[in-house]
């Protein structure tokens, strides 16, 4: 992955409504297997049950690691779809800080996303993301995410 196809992906998102470019151009989340799609304005994100993701082999549970970028990816591609049209993006938002809350134990079953922009000012925004597996009323993480815009 270049600059031009990452800025490319993001503008696909950004002019088309499709993360799916974004989503196979970014390394980590396309050997992930990881995929996402918007639904009324909103980014539904899903990390798909695979052997390697278990971190506790015993008791057969998720990776804490995987959800949490599962919850990042998802906020930040939230961001995007939500950021003015008028504005010209050079570079991605950064990352400033994320706090993650574990609820329960990933199963090994297929995991979703969706986030929420809490507050998006001229230089800082704040992003909610919940994921779940079955049930979306059962939260097996969420996040706080404050992003710095570009």
């Amino acid at each position: 992955m270049n600059a031009t196809e990452l800025m490319d992906a993001v503008r696909s998102l950004r002019l088309e409504g499709d993360p799916g470019p974004l989503m196979r151009v970014v390394p980590f989340t396309a050997a992930m297997g990881m995929s996402a799609e918007l639904r009324e304005g909103r980014v539904l994100a899903k990390l798909p049950f695979q052997d390697f993701i278990i971190g506790n082999n015993w008791i057969k549970k998720l990776h804490g690691g995987t959800l949490a970028s599962l919850l990042e990816s998802t906020a930040m591609l939230q961001l995007l779809t939500e950021l003015p049209p008028e504005t010209e993006l050079h570079a991605l938002p950064q990352l400033v800080s994320i706090t993650f809350d574990f609820v329960r134990g990933g199963e090994p079953f297929d995991s979703f996303a969706r986030a929420t922009i809490e507050r998006m000012g001229r230089r800082v925004a704040r992003v909610r993301a919940v994921a779940w597996q079955e049930d979306e009323s059962r939260l097996v993480t969420s996040a706080q995410a404050q992003f710095l815009l570009p």
